[in-house]
């Protein structure tokens, strides 16, 4: 328990720092801490997704801010 729980720990630090791929440990696990770390790897996807996102955004914002 101990070093799956450390490793999603690890994950959750690794995503404050923008590192969307750290491997967490094995979400195939199907006990409670294999849902929480699936739950966190598909949290962790829409996330970099949003991110990605609002990247694109602000680049183009700033793109029409310039030509103007």
């Amino acid at each position: 328990v101990t070093l799956p729980l450390g490793r999603l720990v690890e994950g959750i630090r690794a995503m404050s720092r923008r590192d969307y791929d750290y491997p967490v440990s094995n979400v195939e696990a199907h006990d409670e801490l294999g849902y929480l770390t699936k739950s966190f790897v598909q949290m962790r996807q829409t996330l970099h997704a949003y991110v990605e996102e609002l990247e694109d955004f602000t680049q183009r914002l700033e793109d029409k801010v310039e030509e103007r």
